[in-house]
């Protein structure tokens, strides 16, 4: 695979924004892994913004870490992200992530990728599925 985070042939950008409900924005830990076990570690801007630039055609899972907050997964599937006409067009995937405080004496966490975004195989068209389920160590809540 290419390495992340550089201009390439058949480029993917994914970007967005990791807000909280009660503001100020802050700077998020944001870490991107791919399918093949590369990983990218970037600190979002301070109101939020992250940004990675990764070959297209791959999986990878993004994940968002904030201080006092839950973390969260998405998993964004662009192994079946359809070629344009100009086949070396920069592709994007924009999302925001809303973070959520988090009691750490609840030991309260999501028990799966809260997101996965992809690419339905004949179609080409965008498939976005949620998950909200949580867990604490010793039993699952919904």
């Amino acid at each position: 695979m290419a390495a992340l985070n550089t201009p390439a042939q058949r480029t993917l950008v994914i970007s967005g924004r990791a807000t909280t409900i009660d503001g100020p924005e802050r700077a998020t830990s944001v870490t991107l892994l791919s399918g093949c076990g590369d990983t990218l570690a970037i600190r979002s801007s301070s109101t939020g913004h992250f940004h990675f630039r990764v070959p297209h055609h791959a999986t990878y899972v993004v994940h968002f870490e904030q201080a006092g907050r839950l973390t969260k997964e998405v998993v964004v599937d662009a192994s079946q992200m359809p070629l344009t006409r100009n086949a070396y067009r920069l592709r994007h995937i924009r999302f925001n992530v809303l973070m959520e405080e988090g009691d750490p004496s609840v030991h309260l966490r999501y028990a799966n990728p809260v997101g996965y975004i992809g690419f339905r195989p004949r179609s080409g068209r965008v498939n976005v599925v949620y998950d909200y389920a949580m867990e604490t160590s010793t039993s699952e809540v919904r």
